[in-house]
């Protein structure tokens, strides 16, 4: 599920996708972990997620998932939102087009 990623000073750092497993443990008892890795797969760290619930004006309860290791976040791979998601399709086959006519130039 994509969720905002924030740090403890609820400041959002970033939209990611967030596995359920993930969000349960946090949930329960309050942590859960994520690993974070570079573009070759390698490990670069794991993230302490952590999980606050407060309520919002009509006493319905809203949970931030938030951490203290916000650099680490930072690399994190962006989930886009709705609205998003077929712009980015589009951009993205745009630039396969592209790169698919550059390798012919060659």
């Amino acid at each position: 599920m994509n969720v905002i990623l924030y740090t403890p000073e609820l400041e959002p750092i970033n939209v990611i996708w967030l596995p359920i497993a993930v969000q349960r443990a946090a949930k329960q008892h309050g942590f859960g972990t994520i690993t974070v890795r570079n573009p070759t797969g390698e490990i670069l760290g794991k993230i302490l997620i952590k999980v606050l619930i407060r309520a919002d004006v009509y006493n319905n309860p809203v949970t931030f998932f938030y951490t203290e290791q916000e650099e680490l976040a930072l690399l994190l791979p962006p989930a886009f939102l709705p609205g998003q998601t077929a712009i980015m399709r589009d951009t993205l086959k745009s630039i396969r087009k592209l790169r698919t006519e550059i390798n012919k130039l060659k």
